[in-house]
């Protein structure tokens, strides 16, 4: 009895310890493994960005959005009037809700709340 007890203690803990590992690697994996498009990433003045998603086989940039960098994150951007960057409206909103989110889950820094979609 003694001896099977050892072994199956022996088993969880390989299984236990297995599972954990592969944990991180299918998360990333799955992920990633489909996707057509890579994102680039263009600095056009301080703390402002162009986002493309190029399509990897064709070249073909499917969609594009400015990000503007405030202290809560990267936030979809615009260029105003007078020449100067700041939020878009969904990007006020973004990060609104980002600062919200922060607020009700107890602290902590924000996160990058980057991306939004956004034709060519």
């Amino acid at each position: 009895m003694h001896k099977i007890s050892k072994k199956l203690v022996t088993w969880i803990m390989f299984f236990g310890l297995a599972t954990v590992l592969s944990i991180p690697v299918s998360h990333v994996s799955a992920g990633n493994w489909n996707t057509s498009t890579r994102t680039e990433r263009s600095n056009v003045a301080p703390g402002v960005w162009i986002e493309r998603k190029v399509n990897k086989k064709t070249g073909q940039v499917e969609s594009e959005v400015t990000l503007v960098q405030t202290p809560n994150g990267l936030f979809q951007g615009e260029k105003k009037a007078d020449g100067s960057w700041g939020l878009s409206r969904e990007g006020k909103a973004e990060q609104d809700a980002a600062q919200e989110a922060a607020t009700t889950s107890g602290g902590g820094s924000g996160g990058s709340g980057g991306g939004g979609g956004g034709g060519c």
